[in-house]
């Protein structure tokens, strides 16, 4: 860092940009902390200034404040600032320790350090902050990547942000179902939410659900989401072969092909409890029951054994 530059303060835990202040090589870090004091009129006895080796960072881990101050470097552009009242310092230390913020005095419960701290380890720790907190996007964010389901507590204008919803399902699917209209009718969120939860597809708005390639993803995930696919795509067979491969009683909710030879078999495949819904043309067809009774046999073996028969089963389809 040259003669006379700048040095940048930002707010540990939110990321924010708190101050900009020229330096030199003459300063030490009580000296820095003297500056930010007359900037920000924060005394120097509650600042903790830690070095970011490459800009500001959104978010600290929640055990940040009880890292070492460094000695002052001048080749460090920026600084993280960790404010450390007597309250917060204890607030801090609460949840360092394992406490929750519901331990927390309710005025520090509106503190985005402390709320950021607590939902970075554990995001339903959303619940007991603040209501003005539950409206924080970096706050929502924070919290629903660490868990999705805490979508269920940010506030119903946040429940309608794209961008917090998708977070949330990309940590877990299901918590589509917290999510507003808006982002359930979003090809993106649903799409992020079916392809690792396809139980989530009944939440998607009725447009996705007759949407081909979102009802594959749901289906390859978990084949019962076709029970919730529009009545076209319970008809399409490449969905339907899609749905019974993963799970062969999606076979029910396939009432056109439930006749179709290839689809029964794959179906049956994979579990031979899906023949109770092949058609009754298709059960009392000699060549099939044949295969079918082999593959239950099997199926009865490896009950014994531990093993699976489900690609010897397909095998004997062919």
């Amino acid at each position: 860092m040259a003669e006379d530059a700048r040095l940048q303060i930002f707010a540990a835990f939110t990321g924010h940009l708190l101050c900009t202040l020229p330096v030199s090589h003459s300063d030490s870090l009580t000296s820095i902390k003297r500056k930010v004091e007359r900037e920000l009129q924060i005394p120097v006895r509650e600042q903790r200034l830690l070095p970011l080796s490459s800009g500001p960072a959104t978010l600290f881990a929640a055990q940040l404040w009880h890292e070492e101050e460094q000695q002052w470097d001048m080749a460090t552009s920026a600084l993280a600032l960790i404010r450390l009242s007597p309250d917060r310092l204890k607030a801090f230390d609460i949840l360092s320790s394992g406490g929750s913020l519901r331990e927390i005095p309710e005025e520090l419960r509106s503190d985005a350090d402390i709320v950021l701290a607590a939902v970075s380890r554990n995001g339903f720790e959303l619940q007991y902050a603040a209501d003005v907190l539950r409206g924080n996007e970096a706050v929502a964010l924070a919290s629903v990547r660490e868990n999705g389901l805490a979508l269920k507590y940010v506030s119903a204008e946040l429940k309608e942000d794209c961008d917090v919803v998708l977070a949330a399902v990309q940590n877990s699917g299901s918590a589509l179902r917290y999510a507003g209209e808006g982002p359930r009718r979003d090809r993106e969120v649903v799409m992020a939410a079916v392809s690792n939860c396809g139980t989530a597809l009944p939440l998607a708005s009725s447009e996705l659900r007759a949407d081909r390639e979102v009802v594959l993803a749901a289906c390859r995930e978990c084949g019962l989401a076709l029970r919730t696919a529009a009545e076209n795509l319970r008809a399409d067979r490449t969905v339907v072969l899609a749905a019974v491969r993963q799970d062969g009683l999606a076979l029910r909710y396939a009432p056109t092909l439930q006749d179709d030879r290839e689809v029964v078999q794959v179906a049956v495949a994979e579990t031979t409890a899906a023949l109770s819904y092949a058609s009754a043309s298709l059960r009392d067809d000699p060549e099939f029951a044949g295969a079918v009774a082999a593959l239950q046999s099997d199926e009865d073996s490896s009950s014994y054994s531990g093993g699976s028969v489900h690609e010897e089963g397909a095998d004997r389809f062919e």
